[in-house]
């Protein structure tokens, strides 16, 4: 029979994807989506089994990801498999970023054909109302989700996958670190700690090369939002934040002895 099944539908697009498909050969492209969609059920969702209601279909550039809203904790495993995505792409050299928009509507997918309100609206939701390389979503879509949502604490368990921007849209928290502690499994505190520093210095850096050399208004602007995010959770990050303050300390350090040996040796070479 064909027929609509209501759903939450994620519409993901690569940023970049034409210059990655110019640069990269079929097999690089194809391990690249193979990688972001081997989903893994967090630690923090009791129900793992939601999991298995997931599914997905690919687009050229675009990855679309949806679930039966009839199931309970479909949302919250929906913005987990997005913020999943969003650390996998971001642990590709160079990182990949992307930009999405999460709705609620119909969905009919069989073979070829994928079409409905849902996926229409979060399209919409990706190529207007995104901007920045984040996933969003509405106040409207939070406060239903809620209802779909198991009680497993007092408070709203899906805040812990997004936070709520400047412009009074939700989005996918994907520089909380329980979104990434599961692909690399610290066994010791240290770990976790080393893990989280290394995580954030390597976007760090690639964010502040970006912005180093790139002169497009446009792409400036999305790698600007991303570095205030950085610097917004490192500072809620007390053990991040001194590796970041240790680092400066270092290099101006370094700075400081270069230039006293060059002002020592040109005073020795009038």
């Amino acid at each position: 029979m064909v027929e609509y099944k209501e759903c939450y539908v994620a519409f993901l697009d690569i940023l970049g994807f034409k210059n990655l498909i110019n640069k990269s050969g079929c097999e690089k492209i194809y391990q690249i989506f193979t990688t972001v969609l081997e989903f893994e059920p967090r630690p923090l969702v009791k129900n793992v089994d939601v999991y298995a209601n997931i599914q997905h279909t690919i687009m050229s550039d675009s990855i679309v990801v949806y679930i039966d809203a009839s199931v309970t904790d479909g949302f919250i495993a929906l913005t987990d498999v997005c913020a999943q995505i969003q650390m996998r792409l971001l642990h590709n050299n160079p990182p990949i970023l992307v930009r999405g928009g999460i709705a609620k509507g119909t969905l009919y997918h069989k073979d070829n054909m994928l079409f409905g309100t849902g996926l229409t609206r979060a399209y919409i939701l990706e190529n207007s109302a995104a901007i920045y390389p984040r996933i969003v979503f509405t106040e409207e879509l939070r406060k239903n989700a809620l209802e779909n949502t198991g009680k497993l604490f007092i408070f709203d368990f899906n805040s812990m996958y997004y936070s709520k921007d400047s412009d009074e849209m939700y989005y996918v928290d994907f520089l909380r670190t329980f979104n990434y502690v599961k692909t690399i499994e610290p066994k010791t505190m240290d770990e976790a700690i080393q893990a989280d520093n290394l995580y954030f210095h390597t976007l760090f850096e690639y964010v502040t090369e970006v912005l180093d050399k790139e002169i497009d208004t446009s792409i400036r602007n999305k790698y600007l939002w991303l570095k205030r995010k950085i610097e917004n959770r490192i500072e809620c990050m007390p053990q991040v934040k001194k590796y970041f303050e240790d680092l400066r300390t270092k290099e101006k350090e370094a700075a400081e002895e270069r230039f006293g040996k060059a002002v020592v040796g040109n005073s020795e070479n009038p």
